[in-house]
């Protein structure tokens, strides 16, 4: 009974100190500062202020705190993942786990701004009476919309029918681009979506790049023709972030390599030698080797463009990709990303006078999105 008494001692005193030693090591050992895995920077115990503390709002803060700065945080999410994953879990950190290693986010119909999404719709729209010129609006298909059959059983997701529906309604029949269709007949043959990432690949944006072009009357080039080319065959993305499955499969990476030489790059007005960022193929965020990532205003000028005018991209990431395959029809393309433009979208706009204007999003993206207001300022 004694030794029982002792060995129960010993281990609450072992349990105290393990507990004690992973506190004292996740708030007062070295702080990371960025997570290369999540691609984001991290809460550390600098960030809470003393105000809060004597208030009693700091709580938040130190919750992240604990999560982001937990010792061998990535090694224990990627346990937990295994755990849940043998204990029949379809769904992991918002990820659904589908067939052949492909991975979605777990977005339902409860997720999807509904009243956003109408009004950033009637944004778009107000702006189509303002301009004389073509408008085609272009709302990416989420992955599970085009590769159901990827899907896990069971899976809940949002009515996309519907929503498509309201886009071609408000925004109109002429300036609305549906591409589900062609998108689900390539995704039999291709894989238009990564494995790991939330992103299209360059079989995804070719379809999309094909649908506008024919839409303007314009011919658009084969795939072969742009020689898409690997740059990595270790594409972790950011749904593979979300959950850590070891038994992940890698996308690969590509480029197309026969786009326009001699053409004048400027990203928030500092000029770039190329529409690529090699040094992001090192990182985890490969995706940014596309323009080395998003930027207020993109400027591409080819001489060369076989159109005498200016095409207006106003877009999320999902453009990034897609405008390489569209430089050697203008001699002039602007990006603008909205999340990160705030100068006068009416002002430029205005300024080129012979223009084309695109809006491109993922459609999910466009109904979280709280920038659109803009193009009318």
């Amino acid at each position: 009974m004694k030794k029982q008494k002792i060995g129960s001692i010993f281990f609450s005193i072992g349990i105290m100190g393990l507990l004690t030693a992973t506190g004292l090591a996740t708030f007062f050992g070295s702080q990371r500062t960025f997570s290369e895995n999540e691609n984001r920077y991290l809460s550390k115990l600098s960030d809470v202020h003393w105000e809060e503390l004597k208030s009693g709002k700091a709580q938040t803060t130190l919750t992240q705190v604990a999560n982001d700065q937990f010792p061998y945080h990535d090694f224990w999410m990627q346990a937990s993942t295994e755990i849940e994953k043998c204990i029949g879990k379809q769904d992991i950190g918002g990820v659904y786990f589908g067939k052949d290693h492909y991975y979605f986010e777990k977005f339902l119909e409860s997720d999807f701004e509904e009243k956003r999404y109408n009004n950033n719709l009637r944004l778009v729209a107000a702006m189509q009476e303002k301009l004389e010129e073509q408008i085609t609006t272009i709302l990416v298909p989420s992955p599970s919309t085009i590769c159901k059959d990827k899907l896990p059983k069971y899976a809940i997701g949002y009515d996309s029918n519907q929503k498509y529906e309201e886009g071609k309604e408000i925004i109109g029949k002429e300036n609305w681009l549906d591409i589900r269709i062609p998108l689900e007949k390539e995704s039999k043959q291709k894989q238009v979506y990564f494995r790991t990432d939330h992103h299209w690949t360059m079989s995804g944006a070719y379809i999309a790049y094909k649908a506008f072009m024919e839409q303007l009357g314009l011919k658009p080039k084969s795939l072969e023709y742009f020689d898409l080319q690997e740059k990595s065959n270790a594409f972790y993305g950011t749904l593979y972030s979300k959950a850590l499955d070891k038994n992940a499969i890698p996308d690969s990476l590509l480029i197309p390599k026969n786009i326009p030489s001699d053409l004048q790059i400027t990203c928030d007005g500092k000029k770039h030698k190329s529409i690529y960022d090699i040094s992001k193929l090192s990182t985890k965020d490969k995706y940014s080797v596309f323009f080395g990532g998003n930027y207020g205003i993109t400027q591409i000028e080819n001489s060369n463009g076989k159109q005498e005018e200016t095409l207006i991209v106003i877009k999320d990431s999902f453009a990034n990709c897609l405008v390489p395959m569209l430089i050697e029809h203008y001699q002039k393309i602007i990006m603008v990303d909205l999340r990160y433009y705030n100068d006068s979208v009416s002002s430029l706009l205005s300024t080129e006078k012979n223009k084309t204007v695109l809006v491109l999003y993922e459609i999910s993206n466009f109904a979280k999105e709280t920038t659109l207001h803009k193009l009318m300022s």
